[in-house]
């Protein structure tokens, strides 16, 4: 990855990542996407995009505008464009979202509202 006047070029530097390994207790504030591989406890309000991986284990409330769910997920996400559910998501809580799509293989339990966008 090449450094331009010392910063990551836009596509780079537009999304934070916490890798697998990466254990994260506390608030996460973020304008642009955020991928998820490790362990997040606490609350995540991010404008842009939440992915979680498939490895990933997530205890925390999220305030975002989209989720994709891939690993595992405990607490409440509310996101104001649209949840997928992959085919690895394992999620508890709630959920609330105009729009959502679940693959086959998910799970959810918990409570989905989902209010007139």
């Amino acid at each position: 990855m090449a450094l331009t006047n010392g910063t990551l070029p836009k596509s780079e530097s537009s999304l934070t990542r916490f890798s697998a390994g990466t254990i994260v207790r506390g608030k996460i504030i973020a304008k642009d996407d955020i991928r998820i591989d490790g362990i997040v406890e606490g609350e995540i309000i991010c404008e842009g995009r939440v992915v979680t991986g498939d490895e990933s284990k997530i205890d925390t409330n999220i305030d975002t505008a989209q989720m994709d769910i891939n690993g595992v997920f405990n607490g409440e996400v509310v996101a104001k464009d649209k949840i997928s559910i992959g085919p690895k998501g394992n999620f508890s809580g709630k959920i609330s979202t105009p729009k959502i799509t679940v693959e086959n293989g998910a799970v959810i339990n918990g409570q989905i509202e989902m209010p007139a966008s």
